[in-house]
């Protein structure tokens, strides 16, 4: 599983998920399993993620995603990358523990 992460304008965001369907219809090797939106909290910018299922080797079919989308008008920041890594990274982090206060000594 991959997360492909765009940051648009709001208005923009129609147009780019009807890219996103586009660029992963049935033909592709690129599927898309769901679209997630958040919005900042003054609403200037829309955060979309989008979950796809990537069939054959993902880098180059993702870095061609990226560049079409990135030449979008709208469209702030385009990146992308394994769900799997980021699980790992969540896995391996350490938690913080709390610091004492110098009041409890």
């Amino acid at each position: 599983m991959v997360r492909h992460i765009l940051t648009c304008k709001p208005k923009s965001e129609p147009r780019i998920r009807a890219l996103l369907v586009q660029e992963t219809g049935p033909s592709a090797v690129i599927f898309l399993r769901g679209v997630d939106t958040t919005r900042t909290g003054d609403s200037s910018e829309t955060r979309l993620t989008a979950h796809l299922l990537v069939s054959g080797d993902a880098g180059p079919l993702l870095e061609q995603l990226v560049s079409h989308l990135s030449l979008e008008p709208g469209i702030y920041g385009v990146h992308w990358h394994s769900a799997d890594e980021l699980d790992l990274a969540s896995a391996l982090a350490i938690p913080r523990e709390e610091s004492e206060s110098p009041d409890e000594e």
